[in-house]
């Protein structure tokens, strides 16, 4: 039979201990104060002259961002002379060593917890990423949705030019900045545990975001007859003048945790299309009427990208991707009519056939120069395998350079701008 307590008092004290037991249990006991607290907005991470690590922190200067102070990297500025960002840079063996050090002549406790952006110098990212990153996947002040990113130049350099021109706010600045890519797609959309995830994976290789100093780097890609392309650019090579000293195109491809080449701003909106990541983009298409002239086409994911594989016992897997797109016209420089019927499917046939070839081009570098599905058709080709051993025997990461890839562009033209109809000059 259930006891039942008669007692009053006894029932009370049960009551009275059961609260005194659970008081504990909630509120804050590990808080700290804001104003005791220096957020780290970018952290670089290069290989360092006289210790393992050079680690170059910019720190949010909260009392200037509210008094609506500009410019970065502890040089900018209005609101008088006060700075947004503080940037200090230090030594050591491991990162959270060189954080504690930085605490010796930084008058607030180094924090973590607001980090937008990690940055890896090309140098450090060529031995390998994996020491580096599972320590900070482990601590508690880390976000897993922290971007991360590849510096063709040295991380401490880049990070003192970091300096804000439209926005007040250092923080915004960076998240603008590194988000961009969902409008021009020369990006990819890299954060800490899409890298640590993929760096993991049999089915897929990592990539990076790609930053550089405008101007530090040799432009590769020079314009002939019919001027350059503009996607064929690495970060620190656009052909340009005035702005902001940072530059955010291309990525790093990584095989594992190891940096084994890059790929431009144009490949890396291939690279999207493939990946079903794509959102959208501009590109000027060759008029197929009139040499030297350019059809400039607004470029939107229509749906995912259908990928078919399919893979014959003692032969290589056979891959073959239908990438739908719908675009719309934005300008037509010759002038010619292509809005009228017949018009509108000889711009998508060139546009296909162009987008095909380059395609091709993007496989076959990442299958002989860096060996790496940076696509992810693994995903599809784990399909195959009914258990995992079937599927770790079967080592596609080592088994996709053999592979025949066959791409299809399917573009749709939906809309034609604001113009029904383009009229010739007269006289020309």
């Amino acid at each position: 039979m259930p006891v039942v307590v008669k007692n009053q008092a006894v029932r009370y004290g049960a009551v009275f201990l059961l609260l005194a037991v659970l008081l504990p249990l909630s509120g804050c006991w590990g808080y700290q104060e804001v104003d005791d607290s220096a957020y780290v907005l970018i952290l670089g991470v290069d290989r360092g002259r006289e210790n393992l690590l050079s680690l170059t922190a910019q720190i949010a200067v909260p009392r200037a961002m509210g008094g609506g102070a500009m410019g970065g990297g502890g040089g900018g500025g209005g609101g008088g002379n006060q700075k947004s960002t503080l940037n200090i840079t230090v030594e050591a063996r491991t990162i959270f060593t060189g954080l504690d050090l930085m605490n010796a002549s930084v008058e607030r406790r180094v924090s973590l917890k607001h980090l937008k952006v990690l940055i890896f110098s090309a140098e450090l990212a060529g031995g390998g990423l994996e020491r580096y990153l599972a320590p900070l996947l482990r601590y508690p002040e880390f976000r897993r949705n922290t971007f991360v990113a590849v510096s063709r130049d040295k991380p401490q350099k880049l990070i003192e030019r970091i300096q804000p021109i439209m926005e007040a706010n250092p923080a915004k600045y960076i998240e603008l900045l590194v988000t961009s890519q969902s409008y021009i797609g020369f990006s990819p959309y890299s954060q800490v545990h899409h890298f640590y995830n993929d760096m993991k994976s049999a089915s897929v290789q990592p990539v990076m975001m790609l930053l550089g100093i405008a101007g530090s780097q040799p432009v590769h890609a020079r314009g002939g007859a019919g001027g350059f392309n503009e996607g064929g650019f690495l970060a620190g090579q656009l052909p340009r003048k005035g702005g902001g000293d940072i530059e955010m195109i291309g990525a790093a491809v990584f095989r594992g945790d190891r940096l084994v080449g890059e790929i431009n701003g144009e490949e890396t909106v291939l690279m999207n299309m493939l990946k079903g990541q794509f959102k959208e983009s501009l590109f000027a298409l060759s008029d197929p009427a009139r040499p030297g002239y350019f059809v400039t086409l607004r470029l939107l994911a229509q749906s995912k990208p259908q990928v078919d594989l399919t893979w014959q016992r003692g032969g290589a897997p056979e891959i073959r991707v239908g990438v739908p797109l719908e675009a719309e016209i934005t300008s037509i420089q010759s002038g010619d009519n292509y809005e009228r019927p017949g018009g509108l499917p000889r711009l998508e046939e060139a546009f296909n056939r162009e987008m095909e070839r380059k395609a091709a081009d993007l496989i076959y570098k990442t299958q002989e120069e860096f060996q790496a599905d940076i696509f992810g058709f693994g995903f599809r080709a784990r399909r195959l395998a009914a258990t995992w051993p079937q599927w770790r025997r079967m080592d596609w990461l080592s088994a996709y350079p053999e592979a025949a890839v066959n791409v299809r562009f399917n573009v749709h033209i939906r809309r034609i701008g604001l113009l029904r109809e383009t009229s010739p000059v007269e006289g020309r």
